[in-house]
């Protein structure tokens, strides 16, 4: 729970009552019915503590994806298993995060006293900054993260990219939390990757692609156990929920129900951006399920007087007031977005 503190992300709902909330990149069809039930069903087993292995969760996991034993571990959220990986990493270790990106990196180095290293990255055409180019200032560092699609450019590090890091030897956090919405889905091959580069650790979220963020559920993938291990020793025991495990089975079961969606959104996508580029905004292109937006004037305010919530960017390292990042919702919600924005830019 924050006390006194400034929440840095969207999504928060409670003090925007009656607004349509584009500043939470959460898949506008979910939760699918397959979870709902399974969290309804999971409330029997709520008078017993949480499977602190996440046996089953783990196991189902494995085989679907492909991965052996003992290479995937749970959290309460993505967010929670990126300061258990900063905690993991060696006292003293110096850690690189292209910025702008997803602002939790930075929060959880300090928090565990690893410097970070931030330089700033957004090309004019918002493309992913070169793998090479990463590497040139990585200089004393151990450690990079990277989020891709970027949070919140939307950009995609080609695979190619992301090999070229883990090639480096360092250990590379590979935040992947919408990729389900790029293209192809399993863009990086992760059972084959992790196999191939160990000091390689996926970061994979829930709450995007299935719309629960209200149950926190993230995992983290990689080939080398003894790290993962370290990782685990950085929280208490049961920070997976019985209603989180049981979602995450359930997860499972939604293959066709999220390429639905996905096909959707991706569509959206795509007609939203040209929408708002006729509107006279600078969108950037986005292989996830939000948009970052650029105008000539601020409009966040502009836009909440008329009902609608988008999530500022001032605060991300490189970006200014007159950004601003909106996730991809269903058609009618969208039309209102395209319809306010053509206004506040008139």
């Amino acid at each position: 729970m924050l006390i006194k503190a400034n929440n840095p992300h969207g999504g928060d709902v409670y003090a925007n009552r009656g607004r349509i909330d584009f500043s939470a990149n959460i898949n506008p069809f979910g939760p699918p019915e397959i979870i709902k039930t399974a969290l309804a069903e999971a409330l029997k087993n709520c008078a017993f503590y949480p499977d602190a292995y996440c046996r089953g969760l783990a196991r189902a996991t494995e085989r679907a994806k492909g991965l052996p034993r003992g290479s995937v571990l749970f959290g309460n959220g993505a967010a929670e298993l990126v300061y258990s990986f900063a905690y993991a990493l060696p006292e003293g270790e110096k850690a690189l995060v292209p910025e702008p990106s997803f602002c939790e990196y930075s929060l959880a180095l300090a928090a565990a006293g690893r410097e970070a290293k931030r330089p700033e990255f957004l090309p004019e055409d918002g493309a992913f900054p070169d793998a090479e180019r990463i590497l040139s200032l990585a200089d004393g560092c151990g450690a990079l993260f990277v989020c891709t699609p970027c949070n919140p450019t939307g950009a995609l590090l080609p695979p190619e990219g992301l090999k070229k890091l883990a090639q480096s030897g360092k250990r590379v956090l590979c935040d992947i939390s919408f990729s389900d919405f790029a293209q192809g889905g399993d863009v990086y091959r992760i059972a084959e990757t992790t196999a191939e580069y160990p000091n390689l650790v996926f970061l994979y979220s829930y709450t995007k692609s299935f719309a629960i963020p209200g149950v926190r559920l993230g995992a983290a993938i990689s080939g080398d156990r003894a790290f993962l291990e370290q990782m685990s020793r950085r929280t208490q025991c049961w920070n997976v929920s019985v209603p989180a495990q049981a979602a995450g089975l359930a997860a499972l079961r939604c293959g066709e129900w999220l390429k639905g969606s996905v096909a959707y959104i991706r569509a959206e996508r795509e007609r939203v951006s040209a929408a708002l580029a006729a509107a006279g905004a600078k969108v950037y292109k986005s292989e996830a399920n939000f948009l970052l937006v650029k105008t000539a004037i601020p409009a966040v305010q502009a836009l909440f007087e008329k009902g609608i919530t988008v999530r500022g960017c001032a605060g991300f390292p490189g970006l200014t007031q007159n950004f601003f990042r909106a996730a991809v919702r269903k058609k009618e919600e969208n039309d209102l977005l395209i319809s306010a924005l053509t206004e506040v830019l008139k």
